[in-house]
């Protein structure tokens, strides 16, 4: 019991603390705009347009809808545990289509995932190679007789969705900092959303 309240502290604390963080990140955003800020950051016409591609990334990866998809498709990890039963003599009928039933729903959350990112530009195309994010998180749909190929497709739409996402998040946090470093914030005391300066005529 003890543990449990522990968690449930640590996620309280890690909620308030996420909470912060997205007020402090969209008030330096906001901040872009301004006339007077732009004057004091290089190339803040550029970051703005950045920040719009990096967060309409960032909202599509997030969406609820497209992690339910990634989830599933994740689900399909399932078949590393059921395939660690297959020994060297064949398996079972019953663990046969247990395999089968978990290629089908990973296929069909991979298909899920590619059609729904399919109209999201890839924020990163020097890095990572495709135009839009469905063939970055989705590269290739596996057959349903390709059991390895489907996990290891699984495992890297995880994964890369992840990496995207964190990748959005740390290029907009640095573009966050040189907000505030031009503003005269403090930069890394974790207080709550300060107020917007005023800018004299």
């Amino acid at each position: 019991m003890e543990h449990a309240g522990a968690l449930a502290d640590a996620q309280a604390d890690l909620e308030a603390f996420d909470k912060l963080v997205r007020r402090r990140v969209r008030l330096a955003l906001s901040l872009l705009h301004h006339p007077k800020v732009k004057e004091r950051i290089p190339g803040a016409g550029t970051n703005l347009k950045r920040s719009a591609e990096l967060l309409g990334a960032l909202g599509a990866l997030c969406d609820p809808v497209r992690r339910g998809a990634r989830d599933t498709a994740l689900s399909g990890l399932d078949l590393i545990g059921a395939l660690a039963g297959v020994s060297n003599k064949r398996p079972s009928e019953e663990l046969f289509k247990r395999i089968l039933k978990l290629v089908d729903v990973s296929i069909v959350a991979l298909q899920h995932m590619r059609e729904i990112m399919a109209t999201v530009p890839n924020p990163f195309p020097m890095m990572v190679t495709g135009q839009t994010i469905d063939v970055v998180l989705v590269p290739r749909i596996p057959g349903r007789e390709e059991v390895s190929e489907v996990i290891d497709a699984t495992q890297h739409c995880g994964a890369t969705h992840v990496e995207l996402a964190d990748a959005c998040v740390g290029e907009l946090v640095r573009m966050c900092e040189a907000v505030e470093d031009a503003m005269g914030f403090a930069r890394g005391v974790m207080i709550d959303a300060p107020a917007p300066p005023r800018f004299e005529d």
